[in-house]
């Protein structure tokens, strides 16, 4: 039985996947901050336009 060596392979593969899951997200927030950037951005202008 190879119990020892499984468990070290399985937390090799959990950690990795963590990362993976990590970046994905760490991206997704990179990406949801641009858009709420655009968002504002647009309502800023907007805002300008009535303003003058």
């Amino acid at each position: 039985m190879k119990r020892a060596g499984n468990s070290e392979e399985n937390k090799k593969v959990r950690k990795m996947f963590f990362k993976q899951k990590l970046k994905n997200s760490f991206w997704r927030n990179i990406v949801s901050l641009y858009k709420a950037y655009r968002k504002l951005e647009r309502i800023l202008d907007d805002w300008y336009t009535i303003a003058i």
